[in-house]
């Protein structure tokens, strides 16, 4: 569960109850009960099998993170939603290389270009730029980009109340591009 005012979330998961343990000796297990040895043979597999899965899941994280080399930037633009489920505005995604501000239109999951206006004349765009950062040769890290959004244009109004509360998310795909599936 997390915890209330925890800076960084951090979730504290509990994967053995140490409190309801006991330190068995094989002559002490020998003399348990045929039921119980089976009860607690049982619980045994569904702890090793939880431990397994945990640490699967783990390497599958770090190796989806870090293992293969990434090609892309994906820019995706949402309007925050305090009650509801944040409205998604649109994306854009980038060859990972040095790039100078430069101007991106906005695509709907469907691909087709985001407007907005009165008769959705003004095509939706953000300014941003890619930048390979250094590291120290005694980094562990291999590589290192900054994004930088300059600014964002004609982006649609998703809330009638008020203006737009605008967020933006910046993830790396494996795929060039022109090779990312149509999100529709």
């Amino acid at each position: 569960a997390l915890r209330r005012g925890s800076p960084w979330g951090v979730a504290r998961v509990h994967i053995f109850d140490w409190g309801r343990s006991e330190l068995n000796t094989p002559t002490l297990h020998d003399r348990l009960e045929e039921d119980v040895k089976a009860d607690r043979r049982k619980f045994w597999g569904y702890y090793c099998g939880g431990v397994a899965r945990l640490l699967h899941e783990c390497i599958r994280v770090y190796m989806r993170r870090f293992w293969h080399q990434k090609k892309c930037v994906f820019v995706s633009v949402w309007d925050k939603d305090e009650f509801t489920s944040d409205d998604f505005i649109g994306r854009c995604a980038l060859p990972l290389g040095e790039l100078e501000a430069s101007t991106q239109a906005l695509a709907a999951y469907d691909g087709s270009t985001v407007s907005s206006g009165m008769f959705r004349g003004s095509k939706a765009k953000l300014r941003l730029s890619l930048k390979r950062r250094q590291l120290p040769a005694d980094s562990r890290l291999q590589e290192c980009w900054s994004v930088r959004l300059h600014s964002a244009e004609a982006l649609p109004k998703k809330d009638m109340q008020s203006e737009n509360d605008v967020f933006v998310e910046v993830s790396c795909a494996e795929v060039a591009p022109e090779e990312l599936p149509d999100l529709s």
